[in-house]
């Protein structure tokens, strides 16, 4: 029977691993201590974890609660601990959310989304919660909070430390992932923490965001999702404004800094054409709920042709957003990917590769190494500054690398060269 913790028990159980936490740092004994990672089954009681629900003790999957000095705030995390040896190297894959997460569990465990394809050598790292937060360090409170949540500090600053106390999840050499709201912030956690990140995975996201129609969307899809009134302003601060963070938060501004990191970095996108599969998984969705109420049949026609409107309207942004960084990436010759395929937006598209996607993040970390397989001579375009530098200084550098992308083929997007980026 799963475990159910009240809100009391949790407090005194969190009080008690910060504590230990704070012991064994002081007595310098975190990396003396043994490998946790030997028992995916064992439940870590100890570090607030809990089987949330039976299916996720057969997945093996722990929901771990403690306080976070980052957010300000208790969380939870999501933890698939690896099944390897004790003393082998243990590296993590951190699953960052998107828009519509929800305080109790991650919606990557969804079997639409397709965790299940990375093997059981793998510790999956999935933090919960943070809907419209936009993955990243608030400068003000959100609206209806008291705390501004530090995201990009918690993912890469405290929660590897965390990790590394109770799964012996190393804190170098892991892998990030993004979705939709947290594709572009995975990016930037990685870049302010290449370190801790040598692999990022992002699936139809948001790049370019200093701008005009970033100001004005970001504040309005917080409003219109999550209640956020004043994103604008408390997120990254004033557009413009002394002190503001929008240029730090841009992709387009740091995607130069991988030239110097050798980070992986992976991203794809679909066209917001929606594929076979994607509309017969929404019509048997249609069934199934028409059979459940037959009376609500116009209801559910309204809400199904709003839904496909609306994902073909994000993923066209994203494949635009896409198209946009693979342009600066071409002119500055980095060995970053770029998948295209036909979908939308929504987790059938992003779960419909999984297999192969767990495989090239899998491969990339045990390689620590760029995954491009065609070496070029340098770009003769010189490279603009970044903006923002990394935490944490890097001395390895990347060998001057670039793409090759086969000829495009109209019936397979995967092979598509949009047309503004340069040939």
């Amino acid at each position: 029977m799963g475990l159910v913790v009240d809100r009391s028990a949790r407090s005194r159980r969190v009080a008690t691993v910060s504590a230990a936490v704070v012991c064994a740092t002081s007595a310098g004994l975190l990396g003396a201590a043994p490998a946790h990672a030997v028992d995916p089954d064992r439940l870590r009681s100890d570090a607030g974890c809990v089987w949330r629900t039976e299916e996720d003790r057969a997945k093996q999957i722990q929901t771990c609660t403690f306080d976070s000095e980052s957010l300000g705030r208790e969380v939870s995390v999501q933890v698939r601990p690896s099944d390897k040896k004790a003393g082998e190297d243990e590296h993590g894959i951190y699953f960052l959310d998107g828009l519509g997460s929800n305080p109790e569990f991650s919606t990557w465990t969804q079997p639409e989304a397709g965790i299940d394809a990375y093997g059981p050598g793998s510790n999956l790292v999935l933090p919960v919660g943070g809907a419209g937060e936009w993955s990243t360090d608030w400068q003000k409170p959100p609206t209806g909070q008291s705390v501004a949540p530090k995201w990009g500090s918690f993912v890469g600053e405290e929660l590897p430390t965390y990790l590394k106390s109770n799964f012996d999840v190393e804190t170098t050499n892991n892998a990030i992932v993004g979705v939709s709201m947290s594709a572009g912030p995975a990016m930037i956690i990685a870049f302010d923490n290449p370190e801790v990140f040598q692999v990022v995975r992002s699936y139809s996201g948001y790049f370019p965001t200093d701008n005009p129609l970033g100001w004005m969307a970001i504040p309005s899809i917080q409003k219109q999702r999550a209640d956020i009134e004043n994103g604008e302003t408390a997120m990254w601060g004033k557009p413009q404004s002394p002190g503001n963070r929008w240029a730090d938060n841009d992709v387009m501004n740091r995607i130069g800094e991988v030239g110097d990191t050798g980070q992986t970095v992976i991203v794809s996108t679909g066209t917001g054409i929606p594929t076979a599969f994607e509309l017969q998984e929404a019509g048997a969705l249609f069934q199934r709920e028409l059979d459940a109420d037959p009376t609500a049949g116009p209801e559910l026609v309204q809400k199904a042709v709003t839904a496909l409107a609306l994902g073909i309207g994000l993923e066209a942004g994203a494949f635009a957003s896409t198209g946009l960084l693979q342009s600066t990436v071409d002119q500055l010759g980095l060995p970053i990917e770029f998948k295209y395929r036909n979908g939308g937006h929504n987790w059938y598209a992003w779960g419909a590769e999984s297999d192969d996607d767990a495989r090239e993040v899998e491969r990339a970390l045990e390689s620590g190494q760029p995954s491009s397989k065609t070496a070029a001579e340098p770009q003769s375009a010189p490279a603009p500054k970044s903006v923002g530098a990394p935490k944490t200084p890097v001395t390895k550098e990347a060998p001057a690398m670039k793409v090759e992308r086969p000829a495009p083929n109209l019936l397979q997007p995967s092979t598509w060269r949009l047309p503004w980026a340069p040939r």
